[in-house]
């Protein structure tokens, strides 16, 4: 489900089909910036991609529900409910992995490593979004609870973002909000212990441009409009406060990287973790696509 990522929604396509994805649904739930549009065109030139379109209100866990379903009605054997700016990825790629898990194995949870966007990227060029990104949180960095990030004790990228699941499919299976727990037949679950450690890796751009949190910020109004608790997308429902506060800069200058670091709301400074993965993954995504070596070009 995705909404406004039109600079990264390509290259979220390409890299899950280069990690082994036989089949891609996507539903676009009311983009303004031409997202829509893309995806409609790569319809035309992949039959590994389904989109539909969905007007309506943000119901992240019906939908994703309905998408999962329709893929095991498809064939599917493992659903990835990924958003527009996680990579999901294996060392051997998705495909391989999963198969090699044993028949018991019905779910793998997945911890997410958030990267970050350099502070002065305010645009969404789509041929330059994810260049420069090559600075994430370190390993093994405790954190932040959720009232030092309201409180802007602590920046938001400091909170550790829950792990997201990939599940066999199931014709009853339900997919909870956010894709943090699945159920069916009774069963629930976070995560199976039979599967490798550290085997599977998300990589996730939660704030690729100061236009993208903007587009955040408006999500979270949706929220609040839809009668949605502050427990259903707390943080961007916080976003759209400081917005209506004039404080989304100020958010955005907290959450960025400058010279290796970010800098909190009260000017203290968080070392951050070089790591260049995400970067070279886009490097690859653009040369294919300008060697017409992926049939989304």
């Amino acid at each position: 489900m995705c909404r406004n990522e039109a600079s990264i929604i390509e290259f979220a396509l390409w890299h899950h089909f280069d990690q082994g994805c036989d089949l891609i649904l996507v539903e676009d739930n009311g983009s303004t910036d031409g997202t829509l549009e893309i995806l409609r065109n790569l319809e035309r030139k992949d039959s590994r991609i389904q989109v539909c379109e969905n007007l309506g209100h943000f119901t992240q866990d019906d939908t994703i529900t309905r998408l999962s379903r329709s893929a095991h009605q498809l064939g599917a054997k493992w659903i990835l409910p990924f958003d527009a700016d996680e990579m999901f990825l294996s060392d051997n790629t998705l495909k391989i992995d999963l198969n090699n898990l044993s028949e018991e194995t019905t779910c793998v949870a997945v911890q997410v490593t958030n990267f970050i966007q350099s502070f002065y990227r305010k645009d969404e060029d789509p041929s330059s979004i994810y260049e420069n990104i090559n600075w994430r949180i370190p390993d093994g960095y405790p954190g932040a609870n959720r009232e030092e990030v309201e409180n802007n004790t602590k920046s938001t990228l400091e909170f550790p973002w829950g792990g997201k699941i990939m599940v066999k499919a199931y014709s009853d299976l339900r997919i909870g909000f956010g894709s943090h727990m699945y159920h069916y037949e009774g069963g629930r679950a976070m995560l199976d212990h039979r599967s490798p450690e550290n085997l599977f890796k998300i990589y996730h751009v939660p704030f690729r441009s100061y236009q993208h949190l903007i587009y955040k910020a408006e999500h979270g109004r949706r929220l609040i409009e839809m009668g949605q608790g502050p427990g259903i997308g707390w943080e961007a429902q916080r976003w759209h406060h400081l917005s209506e506060q004039g404080l989304l800069q100020k958010e955005w200058e907290a959450n960025s990287e400058e010279h290796g670091m970010l800098t909190r709301h009260d000017g203290e400074k968080v070392g951050l973790q070089e790591d260049n993965a995400v970067s070279l993954l886009f490097s690859r995504y653009l040369k294919e696509k300008q060697a017409n070596e992926w049939r989304g070009k």
